[in-house]
């Protein structure tokens, strides 16, 4: 095998190797063959007894030459030359794809017309008369053989070029699809020789595909495997085109007949071209609207025009990332972070055909804390809650901010700004001691925490009352004549008395 077949063989291995099948049935030519031949009995009458010629492995030959002695097995017959009329490739291309010994006869005959009439080898008087016997035919083998021999005649040219195959090489742009699968590509161009192209891919993400038509090519990537990072792979195209090269084999005895062989040859043609994908992410931040920084557990939503959600996640303490088709949609939000009151805004945003669109920002305002101070008045003895004790809270300049009545319950303030209070007593309940207790408290900054505040009362001490009588003066003469009536009361008695003893 000469340095060029080897080079081809080699190449096409390696067409095969890569793209996992094979082009179909590439011979080689051998330089010498073994012939044998067999009698036919022909579909139309012939002059002399027509013989079928193959080699001894059952390969159709054709012969080049009339009136020699047909081929034996013994003879050895070797390649000296390709053939470079188009007419002669052409009908022995016919031959190569015969189905059976009809269809050699068709060849056969045609061939040995075609040598004789383009001046390749003398006129034989057996073809003469057999070309003459079909010209008016309208049998259908005898059309076939002149309908083949028209045709050789009228090829300006055999095509043995090997096949072509290139892709386009502008810059190809992905876009994701609308169901936010798949990155999908431009069509590629695909300019081909040959309807039997192949593609595969070198690099490329798993669950990568293709769409082949009409000479474009969709490329389809699954969004899933493309990041932030640009991914790079390969797109390789390979084809096939089939020819028949045939060779003139002549006998090592010059009395037999020159054969002619027809071997199919495989010219393959490979391109490929590099694919890159940028995932374009939409950044989603969720902030604190006073420090700006990234709040996470909020639950938060993106509906499309249809209002279907097309994502939902919790909020993290780094922005969200998301890929979406082109189109526009709505930030919403569901669930508001711990501590933070829940957002009402919702905020529309254009996602452009390339996948980009600007960061979208949405703030939570945190929940105002609000102090609580409660305060109870109790029975000092029971820890009962005494009612009506007139209190104040004053402020650390004595500024009286709070004043209220105690019940039956502790008594609950809401609103107080941070700093320290006292509380007091201006008033105490009935029956009870004034407290002189002064109540100290705190309320710190940024605080919703609830300060309890006690303060007790005591219950006042009966005691027996004491009767003054002063010396003189308007009281003085009231006791004095308050006396002087008991006595005289005590006289009356004791005279009453008397009289009924005298009366006894």
């Amino acid at each position: 095998m000469n340095t060029f077949k080897k080079g081809l063989l080699s190449f096409i291995l390696l067409v095969v190797a890569f793209f996992g099948y094979a082009v179909v049935n590439a011979e080689t030519a051998p330089n010498t063959l073994k012939i044998t031949h067999s009698d036919y009995k022909t579909p139309i009458s012939f002059p002399r007894t027509f013989h079928v010629k193959k080699t001894v492995d059952g390969k159709y030959v054709y012969c080049a030459t009339y009136d020699k002695t047909v081929p034996v097995s013994s003879v050895k017959y070797t390649n000296t030359k390709s053939y470079d009329d188009p007419g002669i490739n052409y009908i022995l291309e016919q031959g190569y794809n015969a189905k059976n010994n009809n269809d050699y006869f068709v060849v056969q005959t045609a061939y040995w017309i075609y040598l004789e009439d383009s001046g390749f080898v003398s006129k034989s008087k057996t073809v003469t008369s057999f070309k003459n016997s079909i010209s008016n035919s309208s049998n259908e083998y005898a059309t076939r053989i002149k309908d083949m021999v028209k045709k050789a005649k009228s090829i300006d040219d055999y095509d043995l070029s090997g096949a072509t195959l290139e892709i386009d090489d502008r810059k190809v742009d992905f876009t994701l699809s609308d169901d936010g699968n798949y990155y999908v590509s431009e069509e590629i161009t695909v300019k081909s020789s040959e309807d039997n192209v192949e593609f595969g891919f070198e690099n490329a993400p798993s669950g990568t595909k293709y769409d082949y038509k009409n000479g474009k090519i969709v490329v389809s990537v699954p969004a899933s495997s493309v990041s932030d990072n640009e991914i790079e792979f390969m797109l390789k195209a390979s084809n096939s085109k089939v020819n028949y090269k045939s060779y003139e084999y002549s006998p090592n005895n010059s009395k037999y007949q020159v054969m002619s062989a027809t071997y199919k040859v495989v010219r393959p043609g490979v391109a490929s071209r590099k694919l890159s994908i940028k995932a374009n992410k939409i950044i989603i931040s969720k902030q604190d609207v006073t420090s700006k920084t990234e709040l996470p557990g909020a639950t938060l939503e993106i509906r499309d025009s249809n209002d279907n959600v097309v994502e939902k996640w919790v909020s993290k303490s780094t922005p969200h990332e998301v890929t979406l088709s082109s189109g526009t949609y709505t930030l919403v939000e569901t669930i508001a972070p711990t501590g933070y009151e829940l957002s009402t805004e919702e905020i529309e945003f254009v996602v452009n055909a390339d996948g980009t669109a600007d960061k979208v920002v949405m703030y939570n305002t945190p929940i105002k804390k609000e102090s609580k101070v409660s305060i109870s008045k109790l029975d000092l003895d029971s820890k009962d809650f005494v009612a009506g004790a007139t209190l104040e809270i004053r402020d650390e300049n004595g500024n009286v901010v709070k004043k209220f009545t105690s019940g039956t319950s502790a008594y609950v303030i809401t609103g107080l700004k941070p700093g320290k209070y006292v509380l007091v007593e201006t008033i105490a309940p009935s029956g009870y001691e004034l407290s002189s207790e002064s109540k100290e408290f705190t309320i710190l900054e940024d605080s919703d925490e609830l300060v309890e505040v006690v303060m007790y009362n005591k219950k006042q001490v009966e005691t027996p009352q004491e009767v003054a009588v002063p010396a003189t003066g308007k009281n003085s003469t009231i006791i004095s004549s308050l006396i002087g009536f008991i006595v005289l009361s005590i006289g009356s008695v004791l005279i009453t008395k008397k009289i009924k003893k005298n009366e006894i």
